[in-house]
């Protein structure tokens, strides 16, 4: 057995874990280099704010507005902006390149869940799950779409500041109480969901590690907590008011509503199929949901009574980090289950699964486990290798969206959109009247039919839609402007009439 055992010491040995996971994030995600814009905010920063973002001197006021520089009310993000500052001035308006950033942090994460898994397991099974996550096909939007990094951008702070937190109820040492709390601080002011970074902490160190820490540090990090939390809400106040809607009975209605989305995303955790840019919750099936959860119940009858509130934590962290997904601060928006927010709760179902005996036990040195971890992951890096080519351009992703998403407006509004962009006026049309149909008062909908027919010499249906339009949203510029071209065609084709 010398063999075997050199040959798994030899792999995870050090630092070469983390070398092998940062080259699997590589090998399933340089072909994003060669990818472009979906037109889902990612043309905001590449195209709308692009110059805001090439000038350094802007970098403070990305801590006195909004996510969308101006153009939005709802979302303080100004670190995970700054990001897209640094890829304007490091790789300009090439698309492609934005995307390098999103594999950075996606390896950097990795690394930082396999060193949170090595303290629940051993390096092998830790190995073995932090690889999962590397190429589960739930999260490879993060990396095929420029804006897919929000969570990955908040992941390395969030992840960062728990495992600080896991180091000092270890050691007791106040650094890294310390680190724990300036993490945060990062979180804060990456994402929204960094409020329940504590919560995860606190059930941790009631429900898997109560060992006695020191008092007066303990004291400070509830102190922390707390001076964090109403310095970012007192900042976010200030900033957004009054553009932000959100409130708390509105925020707890959303998630109520929002609920039975947990379910669809648990499906998508541990049977990662029906993989869509743009997934609606009337669209979602709730079968692989429910084959997931009994695939867990079975899951959690192979595991020890004593590791059984670990795992329990692990369920209860997967919640945590979905469960503030669900508030809409807009009400008239349809809730969309973007599938890179699994990025953070994938953490609670690697946990949970480690508690297994046969995860737990995972051995490379035994050839018919290390087949079948073999053969798992790369059905994954297969699946995510085919979902990750959704995202190559707008046209591949509101295809695949339209697919698994027919009753949503937006989709058949953006696909529209990418045959405008391939000059195919047809479909366009086809699609805007779709968009039409499921929701008539949408905003631009009109006058994106509209502007089709222009493109067509339809004059008289574009006059019709531009009016529609403004009905609905009076005094739009855009609009008013198209309508007046419309008009002088028609006047000019009356006048050749005469």
């Amino acid at each position: 057995m010398a063999g075997p055992r050199a040959a798994q010491d030899a792999l995870l040995k050090d630092f070469r874990p983390y070398a092998w996971l940062a080259a699997l994030v590589f090998v399933l995600y340089a072909r994003c280099l060669n990818f472009g814009l979906i037109y889902l905010d990612d043309n905001i920063f590449l195209q709308k704010q692009f110059d805001f973002l090439a000038d350094w001197r802007n970098f403070s006021v990305l801590f006195r507005k909004d996510a969308f520089i101006g153009t939005s009310g709802h979302f303080y993000r100004p670190l995970l902006i700054s990001t897209f500052m640094v890829d304007a001035h490091l790789w300009g308006g090439a698309v492609g390149l934005w995307h390098a950033s999103n594999i950075v942090f996606h390896a950097a994460s990795c690394a930082l869940v396999f060193r949170i898994l090595s303290r629940f397991c051993k390096r092998a099974p830790a190995f073995l799950l932090a690889a999962a996550f590397a190429a589960h096909p739930a999260l490879s939007s993060a990396m095929a779409w420029v804006c897919g990094r929000t969570d990955t951008v908040f992941a390395l702070w969030a992840l960062g500041s728990f495992h600080c937190f896991q180091l000092f109820l270890e050691s007791g040492k106040p650094r890294w109480a310390l680190a724990h709390l300036a993490l945060l601080a990062g979180a804060f002011l990456t994402k929204e969901l960094a409020i329940v970074v504590s919560l995860a902490c606190l059930s941790y160190s009631v429900l898997v590690d109560n060992r006695p820490t020191p008092a007066f540090w303990r004291r400070l990090i509830l102190a922390g907590w707390a001076a964090e939390l109403g310095a970012w809400g007192v900042i976010r106040k200030i900033v957004l008011h009054p553009q932000s809607d959100y409130s708390v009975p509105g925020g707890a209605r959303s998630v109520l509503a929002g609920l039975p989305a947990l379910l669809v995303y648990w499906g998508k955790t541990l049977l990662p199929l029906n993989l869509s840019p743009y997934p609606i919750l009337p669209d979602s099936p709730y079968a692989w949901g429910a084959a997931a959860v009994v695939i867990a119940a079975l899951a959690f009858l192979r595991i020890k009574p004593t590791q059984r509130p670990t795992a329990l934590w692990g369920l209860l962290w997967f919640v945590l980090f979905l469960a503030p997904s669900f508030v809409y601060p807009d009400k008239h928006i349809q809730p969309v289950l973007y599938e890179y927010r699994l990025y953070l709760p994938l953490l609670g179902a690697l946990v949970f699964f480690s508690r297994v005996d046969f995860i737990a036990e995972f051995d490379l040195r035994r050839g018919s486990r290390a087949a079948a971890a073999g053969l798992l992951l790369s059905a994954l890096a297969a699946l995510s290798w085919t979902n990750e080519s959704s995202y190559r351009d707008a046209f591949s992703a509101w295809r695949r969206a339209a697919v698994y998403s027919p009753d949503s407006a937006v989709v058949h509004s953006q696909l529209g959109l990418a045959y405008v962009m391939e000059k195919d006026y047809s479909h366009a049309e086809a699609e805007y009247s779709n968009c039409i149909a499921l929701e008539p008062e949408m905003r631009g909908a009109h006058s994106n039919l509209g502007a089709v027919y222009m493109n067509e010499g339809r004059w008289e249906d574009a006059r019709e839609q531009f009016h529609l339009d403004l009905e609905a949203n009076p005094g739009d510029y855009d609009t008013l402007r198209n309508l007046g071209l419309a008009l002088r065609a028609l006047r000019e084709k009356s006048s050749q009439k005469k």
